[in-house]
């Protein structure tokens, strides 16, 4: 329980009386454009929320408690406004900025002021952060313009002298603020909620997909919009993952040249505010970016107002990918002493993810590693504008694609629209989501990858709005495509094929573009992918490991071993301190030259040998360090090991040991038998008589 009268509880409760008090410091009278007075409210909201501490003592949005938060908002005084909380990612920055004015002056006579009033003082009544409040302003002998404005003469020039002090008041009063879209993040997995304070039960935590969760979560329709169901919402294209339950809204930004101007779409941010119900009324469709519904009559116009959640934003935190909720960081237990370093920290980590690959050990490594995997160089470059999009690629370094295959397929389960098929290895899918703090799945069955309404990449349609693509993901999310669920084949049609194209760009560059009416931006995309297939998959992945599953063949019919909660912490926060962690290669311990040496050996190899292989499932990746990507791919693999071993320098013994796991896993390739070849035709053209493109793969 905080207390109310502090500062802090002040804050937390009655923030209307916090922001008038700071504007009382202002000597009592509103300030031009140059002094702006929403940017202090900002900076000493910040100053008091300093902390993961204090932030997680403000009330959560989530699905479950929007519309009590809502409808709190929309019944109580606004005095009796109570700040809450939002993790969100931004998925749209391409609304324009809002021009308002923060602040009316209401001029009182003074021959109708009563005796105890002051002579020609005025009120400012703010409108800023979503709350219309007064502030007395006497007027002083110095402020010329206030006794300007407020003296009532009867000459004409005395109503014109009035008349340009009040349309300069006007003018000064005049502000902006900064309009973004924002959604629940993608695929955030219950504990991850939990960690960050958000403690109300979410729909669908279990992992349970809701086909309503966009009318209960996005948007609260009018009680006119209610009763017509038949009233499409407007907004549901702009949520990246639609069947989760999520909370999708506005927000708006007070600090219009401070951090908000930097952000960027799929950034994840924490901000903290005042939550109204801002109607989506026919005459703002044009100015937020939607086409305008037909209002040919009253009733129609009423139908297509829609209420949903607008955040006016005091402050906001960034959560890059290298965020640690404190939760983790709290004191260990007694009952971890057994558990205190990091080698065993990493063995029982091994031995869990072993157990979801039903005993694949090997398999387990590669995993681990790929877990590890970020992008943490990019080179070659275009320069990126303000929003991080650029029209040039780059190199980027440090990520690492892992493909199992070898993956028998999951349950049968409906492919259309409302529905994701169930993923396979379901024992895995429970372990991701037990220890990472994001996870989507994503069904590359040729229905799914088909549907029209289903597109990866986002894209700015008609009516000039940016809708969602799947792929739009904050960074560090992992990405678990099913590609056993393709089937033995069929025809991948035009939008089919540029969800792959996007899939693939992601893949080879860790970058997505973003489609708009006459050009593609590209934006960073740093995904952890995990691809799922009966053989080899055809996409541009850096790993291929074929599984070697037990007896139960990935059925889940033996279960996980029990894991302590606090050891779940151990283990989540040793999955994001190593894979942020600093890592060289030191040229003066010997570690280059080996390197060096193994790759001439390699090459030299390959150069005496008789005749490329011709064995099936035999590839140049068979070859161990024959290029230079085989070069580079091995390194990064001994890279990742390393910080999985808590290594800041790459050693010889983890070079070697780095070795040995990847021929492991090679030799696994080269016995691969010569599968059946699956057929996927490509439907290419958007006139009638296009033409196809048909491409054999062995899978």
């Amino acid at each position: 329980m905080v207390p109310t009268q502090t500062e802090f509880g002040l804050a937390l409760n009655e923030p209307y009386k916090v922001i008038h008090s700071v504007l009382k410091k202002r000597d009592g009278r509103p300030q031009p454009q140059s002094e702006a007075t929403d940017q202090d409210i900002v900076a000493h909201y910040r100053s008091l929320f300093s902390g993961q501490d204090r932030t997680s003592k403000v009330p959560a949005i989530t699905p479950d408690s929007l519309q009590t938060l809502l409808s709190a908002a929309e019944s109580s005084d606004q005095t009796e406004a109570k700040l809450v909380r939002w993790r969100c990612m931004i998925q749209d920055t391409g609304f324009a900025s809002e021009v308002y004015q923060s602040y009316q002056l209401q001029e009182h006579d003074p021959q109708a002021a009563g005796p105890s009033s002051a002579a020609g003082s005025d009120t400012a009544v703010y409108s800023a952060f979503g709350l219309d409040f007064a502030v007395d302003m006497a007027s002083s002998s110095s402020d010329t313009e206030l006794t300007d404005s407020t003296q009532i003469g009867t000459n004409a020039s005395g109503n014109q002298s009035k008349t340009r002090s009040s349309s300069r008041r006007q003018a000064d009063s005049l502000r902006e603020r900064n309009v973004m879209y924002a959604v629940s993040v993608p695929g955030e997995t219950p504990w991850a909620r939990s960690a960050y304070g958000d403690n109300a039960s979410w729909p669908g935590s279990d992992g349970a997909y809701l086909s309503n969760s966009i009318e209960r979560s996005l948007s609260l329709s009018s009680p006119n919009a209610a009763k017509d169901h038949s009233a499409k919402n407007p907004l549901s294209n702009k949520s990246p993952i639609p069947e989760e339950s999520h909370v999708a809204g506005l927000l708006k930004f007070y600090d219009v040249e401070g951090a908000s101007a930097s952000l960027q779409v799929t950034q994840v941010i924490e901000a903290v505010g005042i939550l109204e119900s801002a109607p989506f009324r026919v005459d703002d469709w044009q100015d937020l970016g939607f086409a305008s519904p037909s209002a040919g009559n009253s009733d129609s116009a009423a139908s297509s107002i829609y209420h949903g959640p607008c955040l006016h934003v005091l402050f906001f935190n960034p959560l890059p990918p290298s965020t640690i909720p404190q939760a983790l960081t709290e004191a260990r237990t007694p009952s971890l002493t057994g558990m205190a370093s990091a080698p065993e920290i990493r063995a029982g980590l091994l031995s869990y993810l072993t157990a979801a690959l039903n005993g694949d050990e090997l398999a387990a490594e590669f995993l681990l590693i790929t877990l590890l995997a970020r992008v943490h160089t990019r080179q070659n470059g275009s320069g990126a504008n303000g929003s991080g999009a650029s029209d040039v690629g780059g190199t980027a370094v440090g990520g690492l694609s892992l493909n199992l295959l070898n993956v028998p397929e999951g349950a049968d389960s409906k492919t259309g629209k409302e529905s994701i098929p169930v993923p396979p290895l379901p024992k895995l899918q429970d372990a991701l989501r037990n220890l990472l703090p994001a996870v989507v799945n994503q069904s590359l069955s040729l229905k799914h990858l088909n549907d029209a309404e289903i597109t990866f990449s986002p894209r700015v349609a008609a009516d000039e709005s940016l809708q969602a693509g799947r792929l739009q993901l904050p960074k560090g999310t992992t990405l678990v495509v099913d590609e056993v669920g393709m089937g033995d084949g069929g025809t991948l049609r035009e939008g089919g094929v540029k969800n792959v194209q996007s899939l693939a760009g992601v893949l080879k560059n860790s970058k997505l573009e973003y489609h708009y009416p006459y050009h593609s931006f590209s934006f960073e995309a740093d995904l952890r992918v995990i691809v799922l297939s009966s053989g080899k998959s055809f996409l541009p992945v850096d790993i291929h490991m074929p599984l070697e599953l037990g007896a139960n063949k990935g059925t889940g019919k033996t279960e996980l071993p029990n894991v302590t909660p606090d050891t779940w912490r151990l283990y989540r926060l040793f999955l994001l301190q190593a894979r942020h962690a600093s890592f060289t290669i030191d040229e003066k311990d010997g570690v280059a030259e080996r390197i060096s040496a193994d790759f001439v050996a390699a090459r030299k190899k390959r150069a005496s040998s008789s005749s490329p292989p011709e064995k099936a499932g035999e590839t140049a990746e068979g070859e161990g360090m024959a290029t230079q990507e085989d070069l580079l791919r091995r390194m990064n693999i001994a890279r990742l090991l390393a910080l999985s071993k808590s290594e800041a320098k790459l050693s010889i013994d983890t070079w070697i040991r780095a070795g040995e796991l990847d021929e492991a896993r090679l030799e696994r390739l080269r016995k691969l038998p010569l599968g059946p070849m699956k057929v996927i035709s490509f439907a290419v053209g958007v006139r009638k008589g296009g033409y196809e493109l048909n491409r054999a793969t062995q899978l």
